[in-house]
C-alpha cells in the first residue's frame, strides 16, 4: 500500500481538519487539540506513523508465511533479517519524500523540536531479534 492510504477521503485531512476546528474553540479544550495538531502535523509524528505501519506489515507477511506447512525457524529468522533488518519500507521512503516536499496530503509538515522520532534503526534491530 501506498501513503496514499492515509489520504483517502475520511482519514488524514479529515482528521487535520478537526483538529483544526476544534482548536479555533475557545472552550476549554482549545489547548489541547491545537497541541494534537502539532503533533499530527509534525514530520517525527509521519515518521513514526510510516516505521510502524511497515513494520506491521511485514510482521503480517512473516506470519502468513510462518503458517506454511514448510517453515522453520531458521526460514523464520532469514526472513525477518530480509524483510525488516536490510531494506527500508516503502511506507517510510514515501515518508522520507513528503518531507522533503514539505507536504503530506496537502497538509504542511512541520518540526516539532518537542518531539523525537523513533530510532528506526534501533527499533527494526529490536524487532527482528525479539
Amino acid at each position: 500500500m501506498k501513503l496514499a492510504v492515509f489520504c483517502q477521503p475520511g482519514r488524514w485531512p479529515v482528521l487535520f481538519k478537526q483538529f483544526q476546528l476544534y482548536g479555533l474553540d475557545t472552550a476549554l479544550y482549545s489547548k489541547m487539540y491545537n497541541n494534537l495538531l502539532k503533533r499530527f502535523s509534525s514530520k517525527q509524528f509521519l515518521l513514526d506513523l510510516t516505521i510502524m505501519y511497515d513494520i506491521l506489515a511485514e510482521l503480517a507477511i512473516l506470519s502468513e508465511n510462518l503458517q506454511k506447512r514448510n517453515a522453520s525457524i531458521v526460514y523464520a529468522d532469514k526472513l525477518i533479517n530480509e524483510s525488516l533488518k536490510e531494506k527500508p519500507g516503502t511506507q517510510i521512503l514515501e515518508a522520507q519524500i513528503a518531507i522533503k516536499n514539505g507536504q503530506f496530503c496537502s497538509i504542511p509538515l512541520t518540526d516539532n523540536t518537542k518531539m523525537t522520532s523513533i530510532n528506526q534503526q534501533q527499533l527494526l534491530s529490536s524487532v527482528a531479534i525479539n
